[in-house]
């Protein structure tokens, strides 16, 4: 079951990278023919433009209707990316519990694993010392 909704989210993550490579595309075109800024006039800086250069320049009313074009563009292609990286958030968050629940153990039934262990509990010592009291003891024999 997780396995195919992190399948879903990288079909979905697919999709919303493609759609923002069109969306990039979109928006070169559309400042391209708007001509987003006004062209600089030509000649050295300081002089005055020649009437030749401002007469191939668009309307500055089309020029803010593509400006506006492009922006509305950038701001969905910002949120568009910003989806990307939550699904890729999300995919790792899938993931992350896929695991732990395959590495898991399998939990015995509620009833026994609830109740407090009542064997004793041995230290890692136990056998040492049990060594030590045998040896005393077979010593204390000897003599």
């Amino acid at each position: 079951m997780l396995d195919k909704a992190i399948r879903d989210l990288d079909r979905e993550r697919m999709a919303l990278q493609n759609q923002e490579k069109k969306l990039i595309v979109e928006i070169k075109k559309t400042a391209k023919q708007g001509q987003m800024a006004r062209p600089s006039p030509a000649g050295p800086p300081g002089a005055r433009p020649k009437l030749a250069a401002w007469a191939s320049a668009p309307d500055p009313r089309a020029c803010a209707g593509a400006q506006d074009a492009v922006k509305v563009m950038a701001k969905s292609l910002v949120r568009n990316r910003h989806a990307v990286t939550k699904m890729y958030g999300l995919k790792s968050q899938l993931q992350a519990v896929s695991l732990r629940i395959a590495v898991r153990p399998a939990a015995p039934p509620c009833d026994i694993g609830c109740l407090p262990s009542l064997t004793p509990r041995v230290s890692a010592r136990a056998p040492d010392r049990a060594r030590r009291r045998a040896d005393a003891e077979v010593h204390a024999g000897d003599g």
